[in-house]
């Protein structure tokens, strides 16, 4: 169960989406799998649809008791031996546990909105008594057949902390061997890459922090007359569109059009040159549920320069992969011009970087973890 969707979303990550290898992972051990998704109003998609040997059923929002309704049928309706459950909003995950408590399915979740979880339990305190109860009862104080995914050990001690009590810390996982293809000198001539590139892979998103790095781009000229700053996006809403203007208005501002690339719809294989021509990889972001695109640049073997916050710094092995530091302009500015000017430094994170990948983000040893837990679960 998913809130969307979006084969071009999916087929173009570099990586397997995280919506999509446990789906995968089912039909090839041989299940019968379907998606219960949400329609979207302004996409042009099938209510239902057969690819890849998954059957796929969009349902209609037009009301939340309206979804709710459709997801209680579908559920009911079928003997499923496993729901794997990435949220869509607290009142049809609640539909959704109640139906599979009356049917006895297990249930794996996996939150991917960052702390949204955690928020909507500390808000239970403005509720009613009942509501309170009914809430907490549901999604935390859940039967043994219910389990929670956690991508860190920090986001583990978060659940642990609101009362959550069967968790188990499986991160996303990254095949480095998508980023070993020989270089294609195209790319660098079509997108006019320089010879020092700085990179930031993410939406276009005032959380992201995108405009730090442009603003740091002048100092980043006077050590580096060829350093580009390549940001790597898309929009998916209005307020994400503005902030984009906002970035094209600070970049005029500060005469840096030759120097800062704005780049979007990218081809997989485009994007994976991108990622071999660069630098170093800078992403400020404000938080992240775990951040697939460092796994990424570790992968592509970029030393990465991100903010100090938990779940990012277990992810960086506490800062064996990347600079971590605190979330204002001066720091940020200091910490990529610390990668520009020294190699040693660099060469020190992309190694400790790529290790880490191997040892503890391979796809095949997280799909292994997540097929070890389905099994317990289908067998308990």
């Amino acid at each position: 169960m998913t809130e969307w969707w979006n084969w071009y979303y999916i087929e173009n990550q570099i990586s397997p989406h995280f919506f999509y290898y446990p789906v995968r992972l089912m039909i090839e051990k041989g299940f019968d799998t379907e998606v219960l998704t949400v329609l979207h109003p302004e996409r042009r998609e099938l209510k239902y649809e057969t690819r890849k040997n998954l059957s796929i059923y969009r349902l209609e929002r037009k009301t939340m008791p309206m979804l709710c309704f459709h997801l209680l049928k579908q559920i009911s309706r079928k003997n499923y031996s496993l729901i794997h459950m990435h949220d869509i909003y607290w009142l049809a995950d609640s539909a959704s546990w109640i139906a599979s408590r009356i049917k006895n399915i297990p249930v794996v979740y996996t939150s991917h909105n960052h702390f949204q979880f955690s928020r909507l339990l500390e808000q239970t305190s403005q509720l009613p008594f009942m509501r309170e109860r009914l809430i907490r009862r549901l999604l935390v104080e859940s039967s043994e057949k219910h389990v929670f995914i956690a991508f860190t050990k920090a986001e583990a001690e978060t659940y642990s902390r609101i009362g959550v009590k069967r968790i188990e810390v499986i991160p996303h996982g990254i095949d480095p061997e998508f980023f070993n293809v020989e270089h294609d000198k195209n790319v660098a001539e079509k997108y006019k890459l320089g010879d020092f590139n700085i990179l930031c892979v993410g939406a276009y998103d005032h959380r992201k922090g995108q405009r730090f790095l442009v603003r740091s781009m002048p100092k980043i000229l006077k050590q580096c007359h060829s350093a580009k700053l390549l940001l790597v996006g898309r929009v998916y809403s209005t307020p994400q569109m503005d902030y984009l203007e906002e970035l094209r208005s600070d970049v005029s501002r500060l005469g840096l059009e030759n120097c800062v690339r704005f780049i979007s719809d990218l081809s997989r294989s485009e994007l994976i040159q991108i990622y071999l021509a660069s630098s170093m990889f800078a992403l400020p972001s404000q938080a992240e549920m775990f951040g697939l695109v460092f796994l990424e640049a570790m992968a592509a073997g970029l030393p990465i320069m991100t903010v100090k916050k938990p779940h990012i710094t277990e992810l960086l092995g506490n800062g064996k992969a990347g600079i971590l530091v605190d979330r204002d302009q001066e720091s940020i500015e200091g910490a990529m011009l610390s990668l520009l000017e020294n190699t040693r430094l660099r060469k020190n994170l992309q190694r400790n970087g790529f290790q880490l990948v191997q040892e503890k983000y391979r796809l095949d040893k997280v799909i292994q973890q997540l097929w070890n837990l389905y099994q317990r679960m289908m067998n308990d």
